[in-house]
């Protein structure tokens, strides 16, 4: 079976779910589904009720989601990669645990900020899913194209 399907298997997984959710949410006056700043959004005790928290907000969003990335794109991969690869020698191992311990310390951190802000209002939650979109469109982008330099070369 292609992975493909294993793809759109979850696509139609994701369209249910929201269904699901806005059929059960239609006459209900949930301050979950109010967007922009006001007196409703609370994050960790803090009103998000003015443009100017609400902006510093989606950039704190923004930059966490880059972060995010780093991690997951560039860290994990790399202690995949040298770490727990055992055939792979290790020149520094105070820095494997450096690197691997501040990878998992952000991992928690990471998951105890997003279910904060993605549970406060769905326009937060929005805002971090077309920013993550966004990124994994540019950084698969960017691999691909490394992949096309690579083979290049060797076909002509």
């Amino acid at each position: 079976m292609k992975l493909i399907y294993f793809s759109r298997v979850l696509t139609i997984w994701i369209v249910a779910i929201v269904i699901v959710f806005l059929v059960l949410n239609k006459n209900n006056n949930s301050s979950y589904l109010k967007y922009g700043p006001n007196n409703d959004l609370v994050i960790i005790g803090i009103r998000i009720n003015n443009v100017l928290k609400y902006a510093l907000l989606v950039f704190l969003i923004i930059i966490n989601i880059i972060m995010r990335n780093i991690n997951n794109e560039i860290i994990r991969p790399w202690i995949i990669l040298n770490i727990q690869n055992t055939v792979q020698q290790i020149e520094n191992k105070k820095e494997c645990y450096e690197i691997s311990i501040i990878s998992n310390f952000y991992v928690w951190f990471d998951w105890f900020c997003s279910l904060i802000l993605l549970f406060s209002q769905i326009d937060i939650c929005l805002i971090d899913i077309f920013v993550d979109l966004l990124s994994t469109i540019i950084l698969t982008r960017y691999y691909l194209k490394q992949k096309e330099n690579i083979i290049q070369p060797f076909l002509n």
